[in-house]
């Protein structure tokens, strides 16, 4: 896929491109030069890595040069990533590998386990969008879902259950939550007072939970805004990065 995707970008199929790519802010030394390699094998002359909640935050809008700390939570398909930024720098993070695809996944499971239906991703992501995150629900409410039965492998719908959706699911907002709360405590007291004066942003596709807003304000007692479009921060973020990448030396050749 990203040999199809760098030749697309080829000038008459001749020069290299150069690629910049985002990596959560935990990834290990070995993660990284995988994600470099595998970059590399697609037929590209450089590469540039930022961390994601960096290229979130300025696609989310906001201003990095204030000297104050700005919190940022981007909660993406595989990662949750946190990140205090001040002065243009990240100057303390963390993530945790718990978002948006385990919530699908938890859809899934439920569906499979209360309905014998197995459900495609596409629609284990509709139904987590239409359900939400942290919702008094009626006991009998449920969703109908349509998949594929596991016996007789034929196209078929069935009513899951929300209540058994939201305790599956809730296993992996917890994870989030407690990651974010961790993140906070941890904080030196000085720049936990700043973020706690500003508001948070929260972007990736998490952010486009009915909910989630809520939940997170909630338990730690901030503001929390979602930038038009959370789902493409990160995208937006990094086009905007691009014109200096070079005047940084970030280019890996």
């Amino acid at each position: 896929m990203l040999k199809l995707l760098v030749d697309r970008a080829r000038y008459f199929h001749l020069s290299r491109p150069r690629v910049l790519v985002c990596a959560p802010s935990d990834a290990s030394p070995e993660e990284r030069e995988a994600l470099i390699e595998s970059v590399r094998g697609a037929g590209v002359s450089s590469v540039a890595v930022i961390p994601e909640p960096l290229a979130a935050a300025i696609g989310a809008g906001m201003d990095l040069s204030l000297p104050y700390g700005q919190l940022i939570v981007d909660i993406g398909e595989g990662v949750t990533d946190c990140a205090v930024i001040q002065s243009g720098e990240l100057v303390a993070t963390a993530a945790v590998r718990a978002a948006c695809s385990d919530l699908h996944e938890a859809v899934q499971q439920v569906a499979l386990r209360e309905c014998g239906l197995v459900l495609s991703r596409t629609e284990a992501e509709r139904i987590t969008l239409g359900v939400g995150i942290g919702t008094a629900r009626d006991p009998a409410s449920a969703v109908v879902a349509e998949g594929i039965g596991a016996i007789d492998g034929r196209l078929g719908a069935a009513s899951v259950p929300i209540p058994a959706i939201e305790e599956a699911q809730n296993l992996v907002v917890d994870r989030i939550l407690e990651t974010i709360l961790a993140f906070l405590k941890d904080l030196p007291a000085s720049l936990g007072a700043q973020v706690i004066d500003n508001p948070a942003r929260l972007t990736g596709g998490g952010a486009l939970l009915r909910g989630m807003v809520d939940l997170i304000s909630a338990n730690t007692g901030l503001c929390v805004t979602v930038p038009d479009d959370p789902l493409g921060a990160v995208i937006r973020g990094s086009r905007r990065v691009l014109p200096n990448v070079p005047l940084a030396g970030l280019w890996v050749n």
